[in-house]
């Protein structure tokens, strides 16, 4: 079985393994915990049941079918969870409520797409630490983004000016979590 080192794109490796998020602690020792990606394991994902369906809608929705884009490594699971989904340039438009129910994931990558609307519920994503959503239609954030207690990125850059109100809520974003990259 890979470990993650062989298996994920180099911009994302790297800031979570130094965030002690994938690797924990013990990456910095050398050992290694292994990430399994869905197409790695035995027989059918075994992820819960909230993420497939999540997962699912999501990519039905541009026509693809989950068991190839499992293949394609774009999503990682830890302890039965999604905690990486890589959605980005597949035409999106749009965001499902059913993201929430995504509780584990740390890196949401939806650039490139057509998205331009954020709903409400990617406040529970607690764990979110990474959130990409660079490239869409997205003119508003909910106000549920403060939510994100985890959050350490937000890269809403090649969007389209945002409203006034989403600028004044990124800017106290910026303020409650020192540190937090944001992006617009």
């Amino acid at each position: 079985m890979k470990t993650l080192l062989n298996n994920i794109k180099g911009k994302i490796l790297m800031p979570l393994a130094f965030a002690g998020i994938i690797y924990g602690p013990s990456y910095a020792q050398g050992t290694q915990k292994e990430i399994v990606t869905l197409n790695e394991l035995e027989g059918k994902p075994k992820v819960e049941k909230d993420d497939s369906i999540a997962i699912y809608k999501l990519l039905n929705s541009v026509g693809k079918d989950p068991k190839n884009f499992y293949q394609e490594d774009r999503i990682i699971i830890k302890d039965n969870s999604v905690v990486y989904l890589g959605a980005d340039n597949l035409r999106l438009n749009t965001l499902y409520p059913s993201i929430g129910k995504l509780i584990n994931l740390v890196w949401l990558d939806l650039g490139d797409n057509q998205i331009k609307k954020i709903p409400k519920e990617i406040g529970n994503l607690k764990n979110l630490w990474w959130l990409d959503l660079p490239y869409n239609q997205i003119k508003k954030i909910p106000k549920e983004i403060g939510n994100l207690k985890n959050l350490n990125g937000l890269d809403l850059a090649g969007n389209p000016p945002l409203s006034q109100k989403s600028i004044e809520l990124l800017e106290e974003l910026k303020l409650k979590k020192k540190g937090v990259y944001v992006m617009y």
